[in-house]
């Protein structure tokens, strides 16, 4: 008999799944190997699940058949032809290229002589004739069986990924695009740069951390239907950026004041926090203006709320617009650029110098 040279996807799983098992308990190959992994590897839309359901049994009803015969060791003692796996695999086709096939395998156990194994297909009411008349059915079947495989294998993938993309950019950080030229010279715009979002669990935002966050407006400035949300969640919101949209619109900016500091920004002089103007050399001018409004002078900044700046400071909208950044607005924490390559650094070199450090 010719050998084969070709195996379908299902038999290779069941051979492979078979030998690994017979490897880890030291032993030789045998048929008791086969229907075990034969019935463990069963999968949905394939062939090998079609061909036992229309043979009149089920994998899940086979292995409960295996388990209750309480089995401790494989039978010894079977000759080479008599072996499933040598069966199937010495099958011939017509061209003399053989393909086995998993009803190859599975003729070749409904012959096998071990009564172990023709106790549990009988008990499960697998038959040779049961299976003779399946599998004209099944192939049939197989092309429509194979796109509903196809497309069951591709939405797993599909759903794995987007599950990780989400754990990954909700629970460590996410990467983000510069629009704007508020941050200069400290990023540029079109810099690329890493967001993390571990620091915050237990560290709160410092004086001088770069910061992503939503506009300090109340929710409703952000979409909330359910595919802007998703947008938001799997960061794909950043392919289809619009300002204009509101499905993640995000803001950067420097942090400034903390949680009870006294904030004032003094036009042309400089920017001081509790009486002592801080040290910024990462500023690219000082600023020129205090506020849009009126009023310019010290203001206190409330409990979880933040003063920010950008650092580009006359080219800049921040907190002397629109106050206090909540804390509960804030995406992470921007640490690192990785574009372009010419600038790749971390972004938590310049900061300002420590409170004790700072001079009137």
């Amino acid at each position: 008999m010719k050998v084969a040279t070709h195996l379908s996807e299902d038999v290779q799983d069941i051979l492979h799944e078979a030998k690994r098992c017979a490897t880890k308990e030291k032993r030789e190959l045998a048929d008791l190997d086969i229907l075990k992994a034969l019935i463990r590897t069963s999968r949905l839309f394939t062939r090998q699940d079609a061909l036992i359901k229309r043979a009149g049994s089920s994998p899940k009803r086979l292995w409960r058949i295996y388990q209750a015969q309480n089995i401790t060791s494989i039978p010894s003692g079977l000759t080479v032809p008599d072996r499933a796996s040598d069966i199937a695999q010495a099958a011939q086709a017509e061209s003399g290229k053989c393909r086995v096939e998993i009803e190859h395998l599975l003729e070749a156990l409904l012959d096998c002589p071990d009564p172990t194994i023709q106790h549990i297909l009988k008990a499960g009411a697998l038959s040779k004739e049961g299976l003779e008349k399946a599998i004209p059915k099944v192939k049939e079947e197989s092309p429509l069986r194979f796109t509903l495989y196809c497309f069951r294998e591709a939405f797993e993938v599909i759903v794995v990924v987007l599950f990780l993309v989400i754990v990954i950019k909700q629970g460590l950080g996410e990467f983000r695009l510069i629009p704007s030229e508020s941050m200069v010279p400290t990023l540029q715009i079109g810099d690329r740069i890493v967001v993390e979002k571990v620091s915050h669990w237990y560290r709160a935002p410092q004086r001088g951390d770069v910061l992503v966050f939503y506009p300090p407006e109340p929710e409703s400035i952000l979409r909330q239907d359910p595919w802007s949300v998703f947008l938001r969640l799997t960061g794909f919101s950043g392919l289809i950026y619009d300002k204009d949209s509101r499905i993640d619109t995000a803001f950067i900016k420097r942090v400034v004041g903390l949680p009870g500091d006294i904030v004032d920004v003094r036009p042309g002089v400089g920017v001081f926090v509790n009486g002592k103007m801080l040290d910024e050399p990462y500023v690219n001018e000082i600023a020129t203006t205090c506020t849009l409004i009126t009023y310019c002078g010290p203001v206190k900044v409330p409990p979880h709320m933040y003063y920010m700046m950008g650092d580009n400071r006359n080219h800049s909208a921040d907190s002397r617009y629109w106050q206090f950044l909540p804390a509960d607005r804030i995406i992470g924490r921007a640490v690192f650029r990785f574009f372009p390559l010419d600038r790749i650094g971390s972004l938590a070199d310049a900061r300002p110098s420590p409170p004790q450090e700072i001079t009137q």
